[in-house]
């Protein structure tokens, strides 16, 4: 664990903020973790509406306009995480290793499906 946790990081807890990069303009726009998982379609959108700062059904860039969905699915792929044995759809660093006897568990999983042993 870090001294000062940055809420982009994600090396050892699940980000909570995430930078996607406008393939139109290069604006940074930041998303919180819920918006990520709800606009990547892993929460209902009409269940999680306050998840949503602005009520959008996609995500758009603050400086242009544009879509964002395209960029925010290459910018969050799913991953097979080791440390919990499921498919993460929203996978922190932690994901390369295997869980030990007395370690935590992940505080924030998207689990996707569960990994076949």
């Amino acid at each position: 664990m870090c001294i000062s946790c940055s809420p982009f990081c994600g090396r050892c807890i699940t980000p909570a903020l995430k930078g996607i990069n406008c393939s139109s303009c290069g604006t940074c726009n930041v998303l919180t973790r819920d918006e990520c998982i709800v606009y990547l379609g892993y929460l209902k959108a009409d269940k999680h509406k306050d998840a949503l700062k602005h009520g959008e059904e996609a995500p758009v860039c603050k400086n242009c306009g544009a879509d964002l969905t395209a960029d925010l699915k290459e910018a969050i792929v799913p991953l097979d995480c080791l440390y919990m044995g499921i498919t993460c759809g929203f996978p922190c660093g932690r994901n390369i290793k295997e869980r030990r006897v007395g370690d935590s568990q992940c505080m924030k999983p998207t689990p996707l499906k569960a990994l076949v042993s």
